[in-house]
């Protein structure tokens, strides 16, 4: 029971990242949406797409391995640390994330998402269930809820199997 408190605070500090890692997305894209404006929408948009997003979502999935690492080299414990790795990864391909980019960013989650949300494939899965064409704050919220719940029975069912 002691070593799960450990974990707990494992998990703690990855969804710490997990806000951390949002707020600094929100603040990266506020700097090139005015970078755009500025260059007159010169592509910058599918630069991001193509190379600053991609090694944003590797550099997180690096930090998590550590982190599993870490734990796993405290505990022996792998299921564990598989856990600690896997949950916030859910959580991330639902777009827990970018749910959480909202809250500091300018940009408002009212009406369409937009179609860049379409590239997590369980967004664009509640998205065609509901017979959006983009994503909408509706199936981005559904779908963060559907990835919140699963990682929590992931992490659940990882941490209890030994």
């Amino acid at each position: 029971m002691k070593r799960w408190k450990l974990m707990d605070k494992f998990l703690y500090v990855n969804l710490g990242l997990l806000v951390l890692f949002a707020w600094f997305d929100s603040q990266n894209l506020v700097a090139i949406k005015q970078i755009d404006e500025l260059w007159q929408n010169c592509a910058l948009w599918s630069i991001f797409a193509n190379t600053i997003s991609p090694a944003a979502f590797t550099m997180w999935v690096g930090v998590l391995i550590a982190i599993g690492i870490i734990y796993y080299q405290v505990t022996k414990d792998k299921s564990e640390a598989v856990a600690l790795v896997v949950s916030p990864v859910i959580l991330i391909w639902f777009g827990v994330q970018d749910l959480i980019y909202y809250f500091f960013s300018p940009d408002t989650l009212a009406g369409t998402i937009g179609c860049w949300a379409d590239v997590m494939t369980p967004v664009k899965i509640v998205s065609d269930f509901l017979g959006e064409t983009c994503p909408t704050s509706t199936s981005f919220i559904l779908t963060a809820l559907i990835g919140i719940y699963i990682s929590y029975k992931v992490y659940k069912y990882l941490r209890e199997k030994y």
